[in-house]
Order: structure tokens, then C-alpha cells, then sequence
């Protein structure tokens, strides 16, 4: 049996899912299995880590191109500058595809397993030969495409042998939105590192943490807002860890609204364990997600989680239980849930122990073995 998988990824810059490939490819290597991983666009830490893990790597030409002449002249016109970047948008593609061309020549798969959009329209269209079992990994929401794009993204779903999603609300969007037939649309949940100790939530004044990179639609306008709304007399503290464009944006919108003396921007690269450990409740507002890695972490530390009814968190969180679910983009709603949280260790204790429970119920031998068996599954299905 050809036991090599090839991952497909855009990056390997620190993400949830490329956390989440840093941690499976590592865990099928112990499993016997000859995991390898080409990159689309670059390398980053989480690239570093697998080649110090002994997993082979590809990463695209990195070398500098001559600046564009878009950023060297500021009197060139506008159709000059979108042909500037129309050609690098082809040279970056070009170094994609040669290298998605070389890893499966050299690593020979039988299995290439890409993950997110563009892995999936671009790498599956690359590597494709017969015999060699493709898998599509959808893990959150789809972003906006050209219409070319997203035709390539529907073709190649539907000529994947198998579709991963790692919560159902992705599974029937696979069904429903682009046609996949159900039979090859598996679900397989992310898997969680399980701390041997959790997090005394019931510390006094509280902190809260929020994990989570700075981009629109992960919701810290919405969570600063909603700070802003507490009463004059909380003590609560709130850490907030991540990069991003947006980070400078929220560090003036958390000025403009007095919360400098209640809210941190933890400088990088943040000890996320460190964080979660210290915290007596998370908060998660972002407005869309797949099956969030931040909030199975924070589970597992044993913190109740303030989250956004949205995608796959209501898999995760059960209101009242191991946390509170608020409707997404809703300041005052936030607010109320962290007004409560914050005032009641007592509610903390009791959540405390459900988180935990939930967490447990993904760990990683759980979330690899589900891996391994849809791999042999394709893997013999190729012989009949």
C-alpha cells in the first residue's frame, strides 16, 4: 500500500489550520505513514517546524523580483499598474504550479490531500494523475471568487474522490451550495491537544482572552464595542492575542474608547498556552467559522467560551453548559454575556468542568485514526 500523502497548503505561516496540519502530518509520521507538504505561496514557522519534524517540504521560489514598475514610478497610469500586477499575479501562479509539479514527482503520493480554496482548485488541478486518490478539505467559510475561480473550486470538488469538512454545517454546504455528492462528503473535527492541567477559572478580578488574528470578520470591533458597555466599576481585564492587518486599527479604536486600562494587545509571538492558562473565560466573536481550533483550545483549558452563534460553534458550545452563545455583530449581546461571566465564578466553576468534558471528545488519536481509515479506504478502493 503507498502509505506517502501529499498536503496542499497556502502557507506556512502560524494559522488554525496550519496548526492543525503541523499536528496531523506529525502524527501520521508516528503512525507509519510518509507525510509530505508543498506550500503554495511561501514558507513561514509552521513550514520550519514540519522540516525540523523530518516531514519534506516545498516551498515556491522565493527568490526577489525587479520591484514592479507600479512601485517605482507614481505617475503610471492605472491600466499600467493593474497590467503590473496582472503579469506578477501569473509569475506568483507559475512558481505555484512548479512547485506543486516537483513535490509530486519527487514524494510520488498516493493520496494529495489539499486544504482551503486555493489548494483545492489549483493543487487538485496540478497533481491530478490516474490512480493517485484526491481529497478536497473544506474548513470554513468559502471566500469571494471570480467566477472562473469558483467554477475551477466546483469542478474540482466534484472530481475529488472525497470531500473533508471538519464541522456538518460545511459538509451540506458541499451538498447544497456546489453539488458534491453526500456519499464522498466526510466529516472528520479537528483535533485538540489536552492539557494536563486546566485554568482556575475562578481567580478574582477576572481576565478574559480572545485569541485570534486581526481581520474584519473575526469580530474585535464588535467585542471593543461591546467592553466599552460594561459597567464602570469591572474589573475584568482582557487579553488580545494575535496578528494581523487590523491590529494597529483596534489598538486606536480600543484608545478612542477609554479601554486602555482594561484591554491588552499581547505583543507576538504570544505563549498561547501561557494565555489560556492565566484566563478564567474566553471569548470568540467572530463572525464566521468552520470548527474553530482557538475555541477547542480554550475548552480544553478547561475555559467557558462567549462565542457568535455562527458556522460550527454551536457543535462546540452548548449554551448555558460550557459556555453562552450570542448573535453575531451584536454589541450589547456580547456585552450582556461577558457582564455575567465576569460577575459569577460560581457560573464559571460549573461551565468549567463541561468545557473539559467537550474538549475530550477531540482528541488527536481520535482525529488522526479518522484520517488514516478514509486514506486505506481510497487507497483500496483504487484496486477494485
Amino acid at each position: 500500500m503507498n502509505r506517502r500523502v501529499l498536503f496542499i497548503i497556502g502557507s506556512g505561516h502560524l494559522g488554525g489550520r496550519e496548526l492543525q496540519l503541523l499536528r496531523l502530518a506529525t502524527e501520521l509520521s508516528t503512525a507509519g505513514w510518509k507525510p509530505a507538504v508543498a506550500f503554495i505561496t511561501g514558507g513561514g514557522p509552521v513550514a520550519d517546524r514540519l522540516r525540523s519534524a523530518g516531514v519534506p517540504i516545498w516551498v515556491p521560489d522565493e527568490r526577489s523580483e525587479r520591484p514592479s514598475r507600479a512601485k517605482t514610478s507614481t505617475r503610471r497610469n492605472s491600466f499600467s499598474a493593474r497590467l503590473d500586477i496582472f503579469f506578477a499575479t501569473r509569475v506568483n501562479i507559475l512558481r505555484s504550479v512548479r512547485t506543486l509539479r516537483r513535490a509530486a514527482r519527487q514524494h510520488r503520493p498516493g493520496v494529495v490531500h489539499a486544504m482551503l480554496p486555493t489548494s483545492i482548485w489549483l493543487g487538485l488541478t496540478v497533481t491530478a494523475r490516474p490512480g493517485r486518490r484526491r481529497i478536497a478539505g473544506v474548513y470554513g467559510f468559502t471566500p469571494d471568487m471570480s467566477p472562473a475561480v469558483r467554477r475551477a473550486y466546483r469542478r474540482q470538488l466534484n472530481r475529488a474522490h472525497a470531500v473533508v469538512c471538519n464541522a456538518p454545517h460545511l459538509a451540506a454546504e458541499a451538498t447544497r451550495e456546489f453539488g458534491v455528492v453526500s456519499e464522498r462528503v466526510h466529516v472528520v473535527p479537528n483535533g485538540v491537544h489536552l492539557p494536563e492541567v486546566v485554568a482556575n477559572v475562578s481567580s478574582d478580578p477576572p481576565r478574559a482572552v480572545v485569541v485570534a488574528n486581526f481581520h474584519p470578520y473575526k469580530g474585535y470591533a464588535d467585542l471593543l464595542r461591546a467592553l466599552a458597555l460594561l459597567p464602570t466599576d469591572s474589573k475584568l481585564s482582557v487579553h488580545l492575542c494575535g496578528g494581523g492587518h487590523e491590529r494597529v486599527a483596534m489598538q486606536q479604536l480600543s484608545t478612542e474608547l477609554g479601554l486602555c486600562s482594561q484591554v491588552v494587545f499581547v505583543e507576538p509571538p504570544v505563549d498561547v498556552r501561557r494565555e489560556l492558562s492565566l484566563a478564567q473565560f474566553a471569548i470568540h466573536p467572530s463572525h464566521t467559522e468552520g470548527l474553530s481550533n482557538s475555541i477547542l483550545e480554550q475548552l480544553a483549558f478547561g475555559l467557558p467560551v462567549i462565542a457568535c452563534d455562527v458556522g460550527g460553534n454551536s457543535t462546540l458550545i452548548k449554551h448555558g453548559e460550557n459556555g453562552l452563545l450570542v448573535p453575531a455583530a451584536d454589541p450589547d449581546a456580547l456585552a450582556g454575556a461577558i457582564t455575567l461571566l465576569a460577575a459569577r465564578p460560581s457560573l464559571r466553576i460549573m461551565m468549567s468542568a463541561s468545557a473539559r468534558l467537550t474538549a475530550e471528545r477531540f482528541g488527536w488519536k481520535a482525529c488522526t485514526d479518522a484520517h488514516i481509515d478514509l486514506y486505506i479506504s481510497l487507497i483500496r478502493a483504487r484496486r477494485r
